[in-house]
């Protein structure tokens, strides 16, 4: 892994961890604003077509936790952690987006969600990135 790849998972995996955290600690105005995002997405969640229905105290606790979790294998994990953590953000902000588009939120919320998946989407599938050289075939 390049140097400008290892920082990038550090800066991404970084701020996932603060966005998690912010989910589950009472800082004030942040707080307040994410667990009514977390709860609203609850409500447009895509599974509920299925029968599978989180409550919104649910949905914010487990996406807080994925996202600390993920975060910090993304940022120091070893082995093959990064990427498993990198597509289940991944995952995530896809929901996040997801979410947003069924709520039809305004355009500058759409900022961080966005800018998370492209950074995500480059750090996994860049050309130094996590997932490059998995799946060619060598032929000694």
């Amino acid at each position: 892994m390049g140097s400008a790849t290892y920082y990038l998972a550090v800066g991404v995996g970084l701020a996932c961890v603060v966005i998690g955290t912010l989910k589950i600690a009472p800082i004030e105005p942040a707080h307040g604003n994410l667990v009514s995002y977390m709860h609203k997405f609850a409500g447009v969640f895509p599974l509920r077509a299925v029968g599978f229905q989180p409550s919104g105290a649910m949905y914010c606790a487990m996406t807080a936790v994925l996202d600390i979790f993920c975060g910090a294998l993304l940022a120091y994990g070893r082995y093959d952690w990064p990427v498993i953590s990198g597509f289940v953000l991944l995952a995530i902000s896809a929901l996040y987006i997801h979410g947003m588009l069924a709520l039809s939120a305004p355009m500058v919320d759409f900022f961080f969600p966005v800018l998370l998946t492209v950074l995500l989407v480059l750090l996994l599938f860049g050309r130094s990135g996590l997932w490059a050289g998995r799946g060619k075939v060598h032929l000694a």
